[in-house]
C-alpha cells in the first residue's frame, strides 16, 4: 500500500519547484539582456554609465563653462560645431535610436523647439548611432531642429553627460549653463529655459 503524502508537503513541494522555476526565467531572462544589452554586432549602441568601464563618460560641469568647439558630422553630410550657434542661445539635446527615454522625449523637445523658432536654436546629437539610425529615429519622432552626430561620445562626455538622454542649455555667448541628465518632457524643457537661458 502506497503512503499517503501530506497535504502541507505536496504544497510546499509545489512553492518550491515554483520559486525555482522562476529565478531560472529570471536568470535566462538577465543572461539574454545583458549578453545584447540593446548592442549591435559592430558594437554601436551601447553607453556605460560606469566612468571605470567608459572614460568617456563625462562628469558634472561647473556652470559658466565654456562649451566644446569639437566639429561634428551632421545629418546632411556635412560638419557644424557648437560655434556656429554663438549669437543664440541653444539647447543641446543627446539621443539615441537605442534609447527608449530618448525617443520618447524627442517630440516635447520638438513641441518647445517650436515655440521659440527664432529665438533659441536647438541642435539633437545622436550617441553612438550611425547616419541612418539617427535619420530613422527623426523621421519617426518628426523632429526639425538641427540633428548632428556624437559616434564616438565625446560631445556627450565633454557636456559632462553621464546618463541617457542629456539636455545641455548653452548661453548665446557659448557658455553651458545647465545639463539635465534623464528624460524631459516639454513643460520641464520650459521650466529650464525660463531658469537660465531667459535674461
Amino acid at each position: 500500500m502506497a503512503a499517503r503524502t501530506d497535504p502541507d508537503v505536496m504544497v510546499r513541494r509545489l512553492v518550491v519547484a515554483a520559486v525555482v522555476v522562476a529565478v531560472a526565467f529570471a536568470g535566462f531572462v538577465w543572461v539574454l539582456l545583458a549578453g545584447s544589452g540593446g548592442e549591435r554586432p559592430d558594437g554601436i549602441g551601447r553607453v556605460s554609465l560606469d566612468p571605470s568601464d567608459n572614460p568617456l563618460v563625462g562628469e558634472p560641469l561647473a556652470p559658466g563653462t565654456p562649451a566644446p568647439t569639437t566639429s561634428f558630422a551632421t545629418l546632411d553630410g556635412g560638419t557644424a560645431s557648437i560655434v556656429d550657434y554663438a549669437g543664440r542661445p541653444l539647447v543641446v539635446n543627446f539621443f539615441g535610436s537605442w534609447c527608449a527615454p530618448c525617443i520618447a522625449e524627442m517630440p516635447a523637445i520638438e513641441e518647445v523647439h517650436r515655440r521659440h523658432a527664432g529665438t533659441i536654436a536647438f541642435l539633437g546629437l545622436a550617441v553612438r548611432d550611425r547616419a541612418e539610425d539617427a535619420a530613422g529615429i527623426v523621421e519617426r519622432t518628426g523632429v526639425t531642429y538641427d540633428i548632428g552626430l556624437d559616434p564616438a561620445v565625446e560631445l556627450h562626455a565633454a557636456f559632462g553627460g553621464y546618463v541617457m538622454p542629456a539636455t545641455a542649455l548653452v548661453s548665446a555667448d557659448g557658455r553651458i549653463l545647465h545639463v539635465h541628465q534623464g528624460e524631459l518632457d516639454a513643460a520641464r524643457l520650459e521650466r529650464l529655459i525660463g531658469e537660465h537661458l531667459r535674461p
